[in-house]
């Protein structure tokens, strides 16, 4: 687009771009979109296609959602066409639809920790990037943690490339100890939460959830019953000879 405004004797001309229209996706293939569970469809977006199924519909697994390939359905109280309109392509779309899941997850009553059983240190001498062992050292063990601290000297206010450093090394070993009931409902809450995302669709959410946990064998067990909102759309691609 483009304005025109003076001001006294000047003219300003401003000339903008206009957003380009996206092109619609071009596509060789046939297909439908089907539910991938089943739901009651709350939300319908059909970028092509036409949708086969209404707001507060119950659909089924499988059931035709939003169809690629179809023919015209005349107005039963106008005029007939000649020739029904007839379409095959792509679908593309999102149906999203309130579901109903369930999660059964599992922990156990005991927690794995480390206890700090031992701590050594080595120092270094760096001389112009080389470094210099002060003694006999080893090689970091997986059951080891160590980190080092250096410095280099100075001279007038000038650091000089010469240093040292010293490396400490942290061992431990693993230890086990009981969980009490607060701290293994709050690791199967965490352990469902992960279950949960695993699962849904990207985008999807938790409506309502009812949980219940029991406690055997040394287990606590942790079920929730959700009623989730997510895209139950699945693209259905139909092969032709």
């Amino acid at each position: 687009w483009a304005s025109v405004n003076t001001d006294g004797c000047f003219i300003n001309l401003v000339v903008k771009e206009g957003t380009q229209t996206p092109k619609q996706e071009q596509v060789k293939e046939y297909s439908n979109i089907v539910a991938l569970r089943e739901g009651q469809v709350v939300q319908i977006e059909a970028r092509e296609g036409r949708p086969e199924v209404e707001l507060g519909e119950t659909v089924k697994k499988g059931q035709l959602l939003i169809a690629g390939l179809y023919q015209e359905i005349p107005d039963p109280y106008g005029p007939q066409p000649e020739k029904l309109f007839q379409r095959a392509g792509a679908a593309r779309g999102r149906v999203v639809a309130e579901t109903y899941r369930e999660f059964t997850v599992q922990v156990g009553a005991q927690a794995e920790y480390w206890r700090e059983t031992g701590r050594s240190s080595c120092g270094f001498l760096h001389i112009f990037g080389v470094e210099i062992p002060l003694g006999i050292q080893s090689k970091t063990q997986d059951n080891q943690r160590s980190w080092q601290e250096r410095e280099n000297l100075r001279l007038l206010g000038v650091e000089l490339p010469v240093g040292f450093s010293r490396r400490y090394t942290v061992e431990y070993e693993p230890r086990t100890r009981l969980l009490s009931e607060q701290e293994q409902r709050q690791n199967a809450l965490f352990k469902r939460r992960e279950a949960q995302r695993a699962a849904l669709p990207e985008g999807s959410c938790i409506r309502e959830e009812e949980l219940e946990y029991s406690f055997a064998q040394g287990m606590c067990f942790l079920s929730a019953k959700c009623r989730c909102l997510e895209d139950i759309a699945q693209l259905q691609v139909i092969s032709v000879q």
